[in-house]
């Protein structure tokens, strides 16, 4: 007759049935939350900057190249590398004359970390920020 309070064996069952079945998904979860939270991180870094930079321009021109390079440079920093079309670049009110609007906003889906290919179109995070900055009423062409 077998003694049903022996546990001889089952501890390595046990472990494996608690490895695979939490500690995966919670590392999985864990790499996804830093992502997400990396690539919040490098769209706010790369709005303000880019509105910042657009806003010192000398030329609407010049403003929104430098004003791309600088997002470019903030989602390099994160290490999150969004599509071209993501960042978007406007003006209200006349492109840098005083009390004009600049308007910097981002949007894309991030897709999430080891996803297959063939599923990343329906899986993934939308990363949305923008940014606001007024030209200054007192802003004077430079010499």
């Amino acid at each position: 007759m077998r003694n049903w309070r022996d546990d001889d064996g089952s501890a390595t069952l046990e472990f494996i049935v608690v490895a695979v079945g939490l500690l995966v998904p919670l590392v999985y979860i864990t790499i996804t939350v830093g992502a997400i939270h990396r690539a919040h991180a490098a769209a706010g870094h790369a709005v303000r900057e880019a509105a910042r930079i657009l806003m010192q321009a000398d030329s609407p021109a010049s403003g929104q190249l430098a004003a791309r390079a600088a997002a470019t440079l903030a989602f390099d920093d994160h290490g999150v590398e969004p599509p071209a079309d993501a960042l978007r670049i406007s003006c209200e009110g006349g492109c840098l004359t005083p009390g004009s609007r600049v308007h910097v906003d981002i949007d894309w889906v991030m897709p999430l970390p080891w996803i297959p290919a063939s599923l990343e179109g329906d899986v993934g995070w939308p990363i949305r920020d923008s940014q606001t900055l007024v030209i200054d009423s007192f802003r004077s062409d430079p010499l």
